[in-house]
């Protein structure tokens, strides 16, 4: 199954970030200790099923963990 790889919002960016590196969602996820399904939210945009006010702080856990700076982006 080809997956569509929107590398214009946060979640699309991340996702690339972390398929460039050559890491499965459940890899990343057991990497930062945080629920595949958790991962899988902030990869899709879908900001209501993270919790409220984490939303920052994890999106950068995960950047940091790939090696990207959010700050250019």
């Amino acid at each position: 199954m080809t997956q569509d790889l929107d590398q214009t919002s946060l979640g699309g960016i991340l996702r690339g970030a972390r398929v460039a590196k050559g890491l499965s969602q459940q890899n990343l996820a057991q990497d930062l200790r945080m629920p595949v399904h958790l991962l899988a939210a902030i990869e899709a945009d879908d900001w209501p099923r993270v919790p409220p006010g984490r939303e920052r702080p994890l999106a950068r856990r995960i950047a940091l963990h790939v090696g990207l700076d959010l700050e250019s982006c």
